[in-house]
């Protein structure tokens, strides 16, 4: 009767962490799919937090670029309207994400 019971628990215990690990990774891999909301979050953080050294314009009269605006274009594009404080800018980009979740943008140009 024991051995019974030890064994149905390790069985149940087995199915539980099968369960919790598949879930983990289909999660971890639906991160990188391109156009997923959690790429486009990956993306909108990356740009925002990276805007000064993205933009080949430089801010003006002691201003800080900030974002005001991204929009996605499609799963590897996208539109992000920022300004200074003086200036306002929309420039065009095209991002890659790894699989790793790590976000690289490939091009970025000002559009006039």
């Amino acid at each position: 009767m024991k051995k019974k019971i030890i064994i149905g628990i390790t069985v149940f215990l087995v199915l539980v962490c099968a369960y919790f690990m598949f879930d983990y990774f289909t999660l971890r891999s639906a991160c990188c799919l391109p156009g997923s909301i959690e790429s486009k979050v990956l993306v909108e953080n990356y740009v925002k937090e990276n805007i000064s050294v993205l933009s080949p314009t430089k801010e003006v009269l002691g201003g800080k670029f900030f974002v005001t605006k991204i929009l996605f274009i499609d799963e590897d594009s996208g539109e992000v309207e920022y300004e200074d404080g003086h200036i306002l800018l929309k420039s065009s980009f095209d991002y890659n994400i790894d699989k790793d979740g790590k976000v690289e943008v490939l091009d970025f140009n000002i559009i006039k």
